[in-house]
């Protein structure tokens, strides 16, 4: 597992694309599309990948309307406007009366600068894709660590509560950083068929992050939340009990596990059960306990989380990610979807690119795909401070390999 739009924004300005060499154009790359951290630019994998290429087959953006900036229009991320000077595009959802200007809420951009980004971030994600499923498929890279119900235990009526109102359940992820917790089904048992709110509070906050509504019967009643925790935060998955008799799943007996955790889950989270009066409760560590579970019951999923990994080594991927984006550029100029004939149609000929990344499967064996593979193959990096049960086939130290 990894969050690809993470990767996608750290790979941004890894390799870099040139402005066009007439300095008339006005139709270049903008911001983290020029960049180069690496020193490395797109144009130089390939002599048909031009910017005079990229714009006799990208859309013809002159045919397109863009709305002007309203304070009155609530933006979602992605969305572009045009001031009558310059194109900005949203970075953030729900962006509402915030000035062009401002850079946590808005990028300058353009029309072809956009596409120019569609292809790069396309090409970082398949990088991070194609490496993960080639570590999958030789069996060096685990996706699923543990899935399990936190307790397995039959319900037991009569049980004895004090007057708090709320009850619930306190949930700590392991403070790892290649490990990702997630509730993935959430049970609750109480006497009483009624509705009942159940939400997930975040750092002892009053507002819940997520919230699920169950309606019971009198027996387990299981539902799918698919709630991710994140590593180093504290959680609390809580509901106002004040009417409701909830099924305690740990019987009668106070069960002796350590610190009044509950056992399911470790080693990749601590588990307890709360009883509080009100949600004004911060970080209750003080009323942890185990002998109730207030009719409440989790499935939990750990999962390998590779993106700080990747992030941390993103240097180590710039020879695929600069092959992926460039055969991702000729396939699009191959395919030629807005069908632009002109002065380049001779260059630009859909067999003689495809063959430049397929190459001759009768003759030659080779082509731009064949390198690409050869470089992904010689992504290595020292992991030794990343989980064994994550990565279980380890070296020590970093190891170079040529391609």
């Amino acid at each position: 597992m990894y969050n690809i739009v993470t990767i996608q924004e750290a790979f941004a300005g890894l390799v870099g694309w040139r402005k066009h060499p007439n300095p008339a154009e006005t139709r270049n790359p903008l911001g983290d599309t020029l960049q180069s951290t690496s020193g490395r630019y797109f144009q130089d994998e390939h002599s048909l990948l031009t910017n005079e290429n990229l714009i006799n087959t990208f859309d013809i953006f002159a045919d397109f309307t863009y709305a002007a900036w309203s304070n009155a229009t609530t933006y979602s991320k992605g969305d572009m406007i045009y001031t009558g000077s310059a194109y900005y595009v949203s970075i953030v959802d729900s962006n509402l009366n915030n000035v062009v200007t401002d850079v946590l809420y808005w990028r300058l951009t353009s029309p072809f600068n956009e596409q120019i980004r569609q292809i790069t971030m396309a090409a970082a994600a398949k990088v991070v894709n194609d490496w993960f499923n080639l570590k999958t498929t030789l069996r060096s890279s685990k996706s699923l660590l543990k899935k399990s119900l936190v307790l397995a235990i039959p319900g037991y009526k009569g049980e004895t509560f004090t007057s708090a109102n709320y009850v619930g359940w306190r949930v700590v992820p392991t403070p790892s950083q290649d490990v990702i917790l997630t509730i993935d089904r959430l049970c609750l048992h109480v006497e009483e068929s009624t509705t009942v709110t159940v939400g997930l509070y975040k750092d002892g906050s009053a507002t819940p992050e997520q919230t699920t509504i169950f309606t019971t019967d009198g027996t387990p009643t299981w539902k799918q939340v698919n709630w991710e925790l994140e590593r180093g935060s504290y959680y609390y998955v809580a509901y106002d009990r004040s009417s409701l008799e909830p099924i305690n799943g740990i019987a009668n007996a106070y069960r002796d596990w350590t610190y009044n955790r509950f056992p399911g889950t470790l080693p990749y989270a601590e588990v307890s059960a709360f009883e509080y009066a009100n949600t004004s409760w911060g970080d209750i560590t003080d009323s942890q306990r185990c002998d109730n579970n207030y009719g409440l019951n989790m499935m939990i999923s750990a999962k390998c989380d590779y993106t700080d990994l990747v992030v941390d080594h993103k240097e180590l991927f710039t020879d695929s990610f600069a092959k992926a984006c460039t055969i991702g550029a000729l396939r699009w100029m191959a395919m030629n979807p807005n069908a632009r004939i002109n002065r380049n149609e001779a260059n630009i000929d859909p067999i003689r690119i495809l063959y430049e990344i397929e190459g001759d499967a009768i003759g030659r064996n080779g082509g731009l795909k064949k390198d690409y593979d050869v470089a992904l193959k010689g992504i290595t990096f020292d992991d030794r401070k990343f989980s064994e049960h994550c990565l279980p086939c380890k070296r020590s130290g970093i190891r170079t390999k040529s391609a």
